[in-house]
């Protein structure tokens, strides 16, 4: 289950936060019910600040009200939820990667489609991440495998691009045996290099 199908005490999570800013120790245990294992799935529109000039304000946000109503239900189908919208960008959790691809793959698909009726044609970059994750409420979430698909959908994905982490990629192979992806790439974080893929095909 997701964290809003799971009744969490945010005081006391609030309590623990509080005690490690004064430097206590909060046991391990008391951060567990906050913990999770999920696939983040992060998309950013692409020429949004060009697309924002064209249309103006009133047109960009009746495009993403647009670009919403064509996600939710494919969302839906693959069993992933809405964490929240900054703007532009998408950010849904999965309880596996597989759901999380077939979202992405589906979404550019449907946004190709002439049928949703949208202000222009718009083309997505995408991000897709797996591993340990900490809720913080039901509309926020924290872990290095989420700071990494964001900076695979925001600043590495060319528009149409669909990029994967490590991690996520050798799920997505175990779960789907005639998905394609391909070695993409490392991102530098932090002194480190992490490794990702592009989805080419197969769904």
């Amino acid at each position: 289950m997701l964290s809003c199908e799971v009744m969490r005490d945010w005081a006391a999570f609030r309590s623990y936060l509080e005690r490690t800013l004064r430097g206590e120790r909060v046991p391990e245990e008391s951060w567990m019910p906050y913990r999770d294992r999920l696939s983040i799935l992060i998309t950013d529109l692409s020429g949004f600040t060009r697309l924002t000039r064209e249309l103006g304000n009133a047109g960009m946000v009746a495009l993403l009200h647009g670009m919403r109503g064509v996600a939710l239900p494919i969302l839906e189908a693959h069993g992933g939820v809405p964490v929240k919208y900054q703007a532009d960008d998408l950010f849904a959790a999965f309880r596996t990667p597989d759901g999380a691809l077939r979202t992405a793959v589906d979404l550019q698909r449907a946004l190709a489609d002439p049928r949703p009726r949208l202000p222009a044609r718009v083309e997505l970059c995408m991000g897709i991440g797996f591993g340990e994750v900490l809720w913080w409420g039901d509309d926020d979430l924290y872990g290095e495998e989420i700071n990494l698909a964001s900076k695979l959908g925001e600043d590495t994905a060319e528009p149409g691009e669909i990029l994967l982490t490590e991690s996520a990629a050798r799920m997505c192979r175990e779960r789907l045996p005639g998905v394609l992806l391909r070695d993409a790439g490392a991102i530098p974080v932090g002194g480190l290099s992490y490794p990702y893929l592009r989805y080419e095909g197969g769904l």
